[in-house]
This record gives structure tokens, sequence and C-alpha cells, in this order.
């Protein structure tokens, strides 16, 4: 019996050339039957069949239809469109200008190929226009040259960065406190020898971000939050950051900048005129991969990050006498920082934790192992997303994070609150009479030469004496009279 069933249930499911089966023909056409509830279903049922074995009847559907996008969606289009057509036709006044223009750019999509080596996916479409923006951005702005830092991921929008050389420098306000205005330091110079730009989108516009303050520095060392995408949002938490989201993400950038952007030996050297900025090597020839491996060929190339927040050590006023407090008198009692000087290997820079390293190496093979055509790439440990890759002559820096630092495995733990004030305690010489000043005091009599008009006996006295004149006013009066009549 078993056996006869498995034949029969065999012949149903046997497929013919078009791959149907009678078993899927009966189960669809019993489920159209008991979904059309006819009168009579035997009579109707050669017909359903027929129609079914055409493909007449429509198929079910599911409920899950594709939405068609609405006016907002066919707005948000459009808007995306007219801005990628912008990109596509730049402004230009003359091709010479232009030519010149387009040399300062760096070929983002040769970029983004080496950046994928290293595990820096960024698409195509985004890399081409990033590079159209990158160009109008020069035209607008009128810089030197630009190159795309990185791109800082936000909970609500993310940023795009460029580091950039204005022609001509901006004029920061200058701060009514002059020790603080000393410790910044000026536009093009330090850890200010770049401009920044931010954009959360790909087509622009782009604000320039505020020049690096100290203070800023100090307060971004001791608290840990994430972007939004906001720069006009307040950056909360403990030790308050009250300047500004976009305060705090140019003091990100330059904490990233100084201590992730690194170069392959000799690809830089120290300019003549000053002992913290460093040119492009023109007689560097590139080290081998094999060379690439080995982090003490991989050098910082910018300057370092001093606790002060400064690239050049500061030096408090001179002309400052010696009773007058100054502000910050906690970090000036510290022992001043020597600066690191350029071109420090990266195996020197110490790790967020024990035994782990701050830098990873990382090699592509192209052409085999041990090839000239392979691709080295060092990765920061310290702050994950900073990435530096190097092909023959070409290196490429990029950041591609949450701006925040790595610790090590531990979770972060805010610093303690400053500790409450004392009580006041009055200071006062019970000995010489006097009398605490925190105790209600009471009223003070008035002087003894007012106790009488107090109980009102110099004002009678007073009025007895002008009643006094008056009556001696009187009486001579009188008399005159008595004498014109005799």
């Amino acid at each position: 019996m078993a056996e006869n069933f498995e034949r029969a249930r065999a012949l149903f499911k046997k497929a013919d050339p078009d791959g149907k089966t009678l078993h899927e023909h009966l189960t669809q056409l019993l489920l159209q039957v008991a979904k059309e509830q006819p009168e009579n279903p035997l009579a109707v049922f050669e017909e359903l069949s027929v129609k079914l074995k055409a493909g007449a009847l429509s198929l079910p559907r599911l409920k899950e239809t594709p939405v068609v996008a609405g006016d907002a969606e066919r707005k948000l289009l459009l808007t995306a469109v007219s801005k990628t057509a912008r990109l596509l036709a730049p402004k230009r006044e003359d091709d010479e200008a232009s030519a010149v223009e387009d040399v300062l750019v760096p070929d983002l999509l040769q970029e983004a190929q080496l950046l994928q080596l290293a595990g820096i996916n960024i698409s195509q479409e985004e890399t081409y226009l990033l590079f159209l923006s990158l160009q109008q951005l020069v035209q607008d702005q009128e810089l030197e040259g630009a190159r795309l830092f990185g791109k800082f991921l936000g909970t609500k929008h993310d940023y795009y960065v460029v580091e950039a050389k204005p022609a001509q420098w901006p004029e920061e306000a200058e701060d009514p406190d002059p020790v603080a205005e000393s410790k910044r330091e000026p536009w093009g110079d330090g850890v200010n020898s770049f401009a920044y730009y931010a954009s959360n989108s790909v087509h622009g516009p782009w604000t320039r971000l505020p020049a690096l303050r100290p203070e800023w520095v100090a307060i971004a060392r001791q608290t840990r939050r994430f972007l939004t995408g906001d720069l006009n949002a307040p950056v909360l938490g403990f030790p308050r950051f009250s300047w500004g989201e976009a305060a705090y993400l140019r003091t990100q950038i330059a904490r990233i900048a100084a201590a992730t952007v690194v170069s392959p030996k000799g690809q830089y050297v120290q300019a003549a005129d000053s002992d913290f900025v460093a040119v492009e090597n023109e007689d560097y020839e590139a080290l081998l991969p094999s060379q690439l491996q080995d982090l003490e060929n991989w050098v910082h190339h910018r300057a370092h990050l001093l606790r002060q927040g400064r690239v050049s050590p500061w030096e408090p006023p001179e002309d400052k006498e010696e009773d007058e407090e100054l502000p910050d008198m906690e970090a000036q009692k510290e022992e001043p920082e020597e600066p690191v000087k350029l071109f420090a290997p990266i195996a020197e820079d110490e790790g967020s934790a024990k035994d782990v390293p701050s830098w990873t190496v990382r090699t592509s093979h192209h052409g085999g192992i041990g090839s000239r055509h392979s691709v080295v790439s060092v990765l920061s440990v310290t702050w994950p997303g900073a990435v530096a890759v190097a092909k023959g002559k070409h290196t490429v820096n990029v950041y591609v994070g949450w701006g925040q630092k790595y610790l090590g495995g531990q979770s972060y733990t805010p610093p303690p609150p400053p500790p409450v004030q004392s009580e006041y305690v009055a200071r006062f010489d019970a000995e010489a009479g006097e009398k605490d000043p925190l105790q209600e005091q009471e009223d003070p009599l008035p002087p003894p030469s007012y106790e009488g008009k107090e109980k009102g006996e110099g004002d009678e006295e007073d009025e007895e004496e002008e009643l006094d004149d008056d009556d001696a006013e009187g009486r001579d009066e009188d008399e005159e009279e008595d004498q014109d009549d005799a």
C-alpha cells in the first residue's frame, strides 16, 4: 500500500517539458475554487482548469506592492540632480585659469583606488562628485591648494572635511583677554597652518571652520562626544565644551592631523624658515614595499600638538608684574613641555593600551609577493579610521571615522567635578572691639546732640523764641505810632 502511494505521488509530481506538474496544477485549481466560491463548483471545474493552463487566471499579488515616489521624494531627487548638474558645469572665466586650478586638486579617483586596498571604500560616484565639489571650492575661495582630509561620521549627518591653504588668510576677531590672545597661534602659523572646510554633502556648500584656540584642546581631551552633523549644535557633557560643534570638530581635526598624518621616510624635509614645517622633497626616491613594511621607515611630517594646544611652546608675557595674577596659573606652574621634533618614526608612538602597537601594516601584493607594484598602508590604532597609503612616490592620508580616540579597551570615565568650595570664614579682631560681620548688628544710635530733638524739646524752644521776637517787633511799631501822634 505504501509503495503504491509513493508511486502515485511521484506520478503527480512528474514535470512536463515546461516544468509544471499535476500536483501543482491541482493545488492551484483548488485554491482558485476556494477563492471564487462558485455555486456549482463541479460545473466550472473544467473551465477553471483550462483557464489555469492557458494562464488566463491572474496570479495572486502580494500586498507589498512597490510604492511610487511622492512629491517629497521627487523634490529631493530633483534637488540632488540640479546640484549635480551645477557641479558638472562649474563657472570658469577662461580656459587658462581652469587648467591651472585643475592641477591644485588631487586626483581623488586614483586615490580612492589606493584607499580601497587599505579598507577605505568610497563609491566612484561619491568620489567623482567630491572631486567636482573640491574644484568649485578652490575656485570660489581662491585657494592655493586643497585635499580631502576625510569624512567624519555623525549621529544625524556626516561631515566631509577639506584641508586647504587660502591665498589670503581671513581676519580673526581679537580676544579681549590679551593673555588668551597671545596663546592663540595666528592664521598660517603653527596649528593654524591650514584652513579647514566642512560640508554635510558632496555638493556643498562648504563652511570654513574657525581658527583653533588652545583652550579648546584642553577641554576636548577630557570629554568624549559624538558629532551630530550640525555645526551650530551645542556640545553637551562634562566638562562642558561651550564653543559649539564647529569648534569641537576643528579641535578633533587638529588632534587627528598631528597624530596620524605620516609619510615614508625622506619624502618630506624640514623647511628652511621654520622648525615645525615640512615641505615635499623634490629629490625623494621611493622606498621599496619591503622597506615600507617596517614602521621605522614611516615618520610624522606634521608638528606635534603640545599639551598647551599649540605647536610652538607658549611663554607668559614678561611685562607682567609679579603680584598680578594671570589666568590658567596651574598650567603655568607645570614643567615646560619640550616640542617633539619633526620626522619622528611612528614606531616610537605610545599606544592607548599596553602591549598594543599604535600602528598596523597592511600590504596588498600586485604582481606577486615582493613586487615593486605592491601597495603598503599603515593604519592607526590610536585613532581608528586614519590611514596612510603609499605606492611609489605617491602617498595618501585620509581619515574616515567617528572622530574618537581608542581608549585601549577601557570605558570612558569623565573627570570628577571640582571640589566644593569651603565656607566663608569672617576675619575680625574681637580684642580691638571689632564685631563679627556675619552676625546681625544692632541699629546705630543717633548722636547725643540730637537726643533733645527726638523728644520735641528743641522745637518748642525755637517756637517760643520766634514768638518773643514777634512781640518785640510789635511793641516797637506801637511806640513809633504814638510818637507820630504827639
